[in-house]
């Protein structure tokens, strides 16, 4: 399978290529970065492959490709999905930032011609926690007092992470719930609500910390459940996104998630 990748020479990209490398069952054809300083490197400097380029359209030619992983900011993430719906080239796509409730439908269009996995995380302990945060709040959550955790290392920008609020998202919908109504924030809370139908996040960032989420479940019977995952290294999301790749493989067209391949 030829892999083109944008976001190469990112934290993301580059554990990227480097595990494609390792694995030897796909190879990198297309590298892009905006980053100006790497831009014509050969890619081994970078992560292992040839030049690494900028100039979308010299690159993203139909014979050139068959995956496209996409690791960027919204604006260009937007221009790749046109090319890729364009050649009917599959994508892999990691980017955040966006406005999720407006990206997702334009996913949903653009997954009318070809199949995208899209998440925001690809760690497949991640999406097993999803998958027992869902069965433990249809058993508990209605009840429980929620809190959702996590830290991460002093550069990372948004807060709460994306991860914190897929699965505040994921709690919420089970319940039936809205997330914008029901949540509540450390930067914005003073005490500890009692209030029932809230779920309640907190966040800290300090050291290298690559990621940890904490998910409490506190009964008024007095149980105290917690659900933990904790990232290492970041070939865990490397793994989830070959994973994905093969998993997507064959794949005609549709929007799916990393619970979608986990579940196979």
């Amino acid at each position: 399978m030829k892999v083109a990748i944008a976001g190469a020479a990112g934290r993301m990209g580059k554990q990227v290529i480097k595990e494609i490398q390792d694995r030897g069952e796909m190879y990198i054809s297309v590298a892009l970065d905006i980053n100006s300083s790497v831009i014509g490197k050969d890619a081994g400097e970078i992560a292992g492959i040839g030049k690494i380029g900028v100039n979308i359209e010299d690159h993203l030619l139909p014979e050139n490709f068959d995956l496209f992983i996409d690791f960027t900011i919204p604006e260009a993430t937007l221009k790749h999905i046109e090319i890729c719906r364009q050649f009917k080239k599959n994508m892999i796509i990691g980017t955040t930032g966006f406005n999720n409730e407006s990206f997702i439908k334009i996913l949903k269009l653009a997954s009318h011609d070809i199949a995208i996995v899209y998440t925001v995380n690809f760690s497949i302990g991640i999406n097993l926690m999803l998958m027992l945060l869902e069965h433990t709040t249809r058993i508990i959550g209605e009840k429980s007092d929620i809190e959702i955790m996590e830290i991460h290392h002093r550069h990372k920008k948004d807060t709460p992470s994306g991860t914190s609020l897929v699965m505040g998202e994921l709690i919420a919908s089970t319940l039936g719930y809205n997330l914008k109504e029901c949540a509540i924030f450390s930067k914005n809370r003073n005490n500890h609500s009692e209030e029932k139908k809230k779920i309640k996040f907190s966040s800290l960032r300090y050291g290298d910390i690559i990621g940890e989420h904490k998910v409490i479940f506190l009964t008024p019977e007095g149980e105290q459940i917690e659900i933990i995952h904790k990232a290492y290294n970041r070939r865990i999301f490397a793994n989830g996104v070959l994973q994905a790749a093969k998993w997507i493989k064959g794949k005609v067209r549709g929007l799916y998630n990393m619970r979608d391949v986990v579940k196979v």
